[in-house]
Parts: C-alpha cells; sequence; structure tokens
C-alpha cells in the first residue's frame, strides 16, 4: 500500500459556480439564431405568401364590409416629411349595422419590391353630401371609400401596391370575457396587386 508522504496542500481555489443567467442567455441566443436563418432563407415571406395573390378590382367580403379596390395615388405626405398612400375603391356595408372601427384592421399593405408591411391609418366612405365618413351603414349601394396609409420617410415609390384583406371574426375577444364584442382579425384572407401611380407635388 502507498501513501502519499507529501504535506497536504490547503491552498486550492474555490470551485466557480456558473452564474444563473447563462442558460437562459444561450437558448435565447440559439433562438435568435433560428429565426434569422428562417428569414435568411425566406421562412416568413412563405408563410405571408400563403394568401392568394389577386387583380385589382376583385371584390372580397371582410368583416361588415365587401370590398373592390381599384387603384392607389402617392403623394407626399402632408404629415410632414413622409409618403402617403391611397388607395381608392368601393365598399357597401352588408351587415344589418353601422360599420365598427374595429373593421379597419382587416387591412395591411406594402410597396411592391419592398418587404416593409404597413396598416392603413384611416378607412375612409364617400358621405351623402359627398363628404368623408368614417362610418357607413347598411342598406346602400356601393360608395366610394378610401385607405389611407402613411409612411414617416419618403419611400421608393414602385408602380404597383401591395393590399393584403384579412378575414375577420366578430365576437369577445377580451382576455377576461368582459362581453364586449369587435371584430378580430384572423390569418387568411387575400392579396391584391394593386396600379399604383405618383401624384406630383403642389
Amino acid at each position: 500500500m502507498w501513501y502519499d508522504t507529501e504535506e497536504l496542500q490547503t491552498d486550492w481555489s474555490k470551485p466557480t459556480r456558473r452564474p444563473r443567467w447563462v442558460i437562459p442567455v444561450a437558448i435565447i441566443a440559439i433562438i435568435a439564431l433560428l429565426l434569422t436563418a428562417v428569414w435568411a432563407v425566406g421562412g416568413f415571406d412563405a408563410r405571408r405568401g400563403r394568401l392568394p395573390l389577386l387583380e385589382a378590382g376583385t371584390t372580397y367580403q371582410t368583416g361588415q364590409l365587401q370590398v373592390t379596390f381599384t387603384y392607389a395615388v402617392a403623394k407626399a405626405s402632408s404629415l410632414g416629411k413622409g409618403t402617403s398612400v391611397k388607395v381608392y375603391g368601393t365598399c357597401r356595408n352588408i351587415s344589418d349595422t353601422p360599420t365598427h372601427v374595429s373593421n379597419d384592421n382587416a387591412y395591411a399593405a406594402k410597396m411592391g419590391g419592398s418587404d416593409d408591411m404597413v396598416l392603413p391609418t384611416l378607412l375612409t366612405f364617400e358621405g351623402p353630401t359627398f363628404n368623408t365618413v368614417t362610418k357607413l351603414n347598411p342598406g346602400l349601394d356601393p360608395v366610394l371609400c378610401a385607405l389611407t396609409f402613411d409612411y414617416e420617410s419618403a419611400i421608393k415609390v414602385s408602380d404597383h401596391f401591395i393590399l393584403a384583406i384579412y378575414d375577420m371574426d366578430w365576437g369577445d375577444h377580451t382576455v377576461t370575457k368582459s362581453g364586449e364584442e369587435s371584430w378580430q382579425v384572423r390569418s387568411t384572407g387575400v392579396r391584391l396587386v394593386i396600379p399604383l401611380r405618383v401624384q406630383a407635388s403642389s
């Protein structure tokens, strides 16, 4: 039997413990890398591309409205240095109540050749005295309507605008089920290729 005759060492350094934040940070980093890889190969574009691509002038029903958008006009925004795009068409309220403000959530758009999606700032209708209103009553023939999209900065304008129109569900979508009903956007719908022209600044 062998015995170690050397003097006992007592100056060992204390064992180090891995900080608790290391594992969560590593997991987040891995998820970020995966998302970046999916984006790089166009995975998110492919998901958006599931919406059928239709021509301008196609009539579609979403929420309370039956809409037909035909053309768009881009001009310098009155809000500052940005660009404003208006998509024009006709709208008809096919329900039995005036349009609810949550109908506006059914739309998104992007400039042709760009991946930057924008949401509309306003959906307006032509009123009975040719004024502009934000509610549309039921039982009327189709009226002129417009969707306004505002960009905070100047953008490169294409010759077409891609308008996404999403389907909607009516119901109580609040977390607490308070009984307050509204229209909620679904993941299904269509995309329209809208011809776009530029309006010269006055």
